[in-house]
């Protein structure tokens, strides 16, 4: 069981009308989804005996608050403690005690990473429904998020060891892997797939893999084939991939890699009919747009480092994080759209 929210205004509500600025982001937010939607979505993950349980929509939009500000459990604690903007977003009376650090932990695993997923799919499909993601154009792209561990303490790889051209391994976080953005720069960690709406800047598509996975192998998990186009850098030039978008009847944007012994012409072995080869031409440009995402999800959202350890979290806070900026992103182009009419 949990407890329901509060609904009937009271005299708490006249504080927070002086309290929290009218025009304050989290204001803005609030109009962004029906947030009562979720709560069909969470209440199964509670019994209908025992205790009461904190409200799991307003715990969800505390670990929503936690992504958006880049804060720890403790400091999540303390800002919904002594921060009144944060108090309004989640329907807490002024005066009331904020749950605990270790409830937020005990939330997300509660969640876990299926569920998570599905709340994300939620909020992207509810910007689709708002007309704010086109599904004209997708850019698929991975990014590096270090392990937290300290490598200078892991052991070497075994003799006994099946996958020893990872590298070694951690104890503590034996899922990390050593992986090369290029060929001289070997990191230690996941690495994080985006699909992202080109025209709007929402990731529809979110996934996370050891760092010694290639791009190529996560294309088809990650790539979003509701979308009339799928740009790629050419780590995810594989055969494979082009007949994946092929069965989906989504146009191929796929930077193809040069052949060995092959100066010229690689490209076109890939796009051998014109209308293909002059759509990539007309779109491949694009490409880059994803890195905005990447950039803020990593300055501003905690991306650059995983927070916890094992590659189960690791999914689940690459899809947070996603979520956090994808809703921060809603915020921006609702009221851009509001402006203009």
């Amino acid at each position: 069981m949990y407890k329901p929210k509060r609904e009937q205004m009271n005299f708490y509500d006249i504080v927070y009308e002086t309290t929290v600025p009218q025009n304050h982001f989290l204001r803005k937010l609030a109009k962004v989804l029906d947030w009562n939607s979720f709560e069909p979505r969470l209440s199964d993950l509670y019994y209908d005996t025992g205790r009461h349980a904190h409200n799991p929509v307003m715990m969800f939009k505390a670990i929503v608050l936690q992504f958006l500000y880049d804060l720890s459990d403790r400091k999540l604690q303390e800002q919904i403690t002594g921060f009144m903007p944060f108090r309004w977003f989640l329907g807490l009376d002024p005066l009331a005690s904020a749950p605990d650090y270790s409830a937020y932990c005990r939330f997300r695993d509660r969640l876990g990473e299926d569920k998570i997923a599905e709340l994300f799919n939620h909020v992207v499909m509810s910007a689709r429904s708002k007309k704010l993601v086109t599904d004209r154009l997708s850019i698929v792209d991975a990014t590096v998020v270090k392990a937290k561990v300290d490598t200078y303490k892991m052991n070497a790889p075994s003799d006994n060891n099946d996958d020893e051209q990872s590298g070694p391994k951690s104890k503590v976080d034996p899922d990390a892997s050593y992986g090369h953005k290029t060929k001289n720069k070997p990191f230690f960690g996941y690495k994080t797939a985006v699909a992202m709406d080109a025209d709007s800047g929402i990731v529809t598509k979110v996934t996370a893999t050891s760092g010694a996975v290639h791009d190529s192998q996560h294309f088809v998990e990650v790539c979003d084939v509701q979308a009339k186009g799928t740009l790629a850098d050419k780590g995810y030039d594989a055969p494979q991939n082009f007949a994946h978008l092929k069965k989906h009847k989504s146009r191929a944007g796929i930077i193809p890699k040069r052949r060995r012994g092959k100066k010229i012409g690689h490209i076109q072995a890939r796009y051998p009919e014109p209308k293909d080869y002059q759509w990539y031409y007309l779109h491949k440009h694009k490409r880059p747009q994803v890195e905005r995402f990447f950039a803020d999800a990593k300055c501003n959202h905690g991306l650059r480092v995983a927070r916890y350890w094992s590659l189960t979290k690791m999914k689940i806070q690459a899809t947070f994080t996603a979520l956090a900026v994808n809703l921060k992103r809603m915020t921006t182009l609702m009221e851009a759209s509001a402006q203009t009419t």
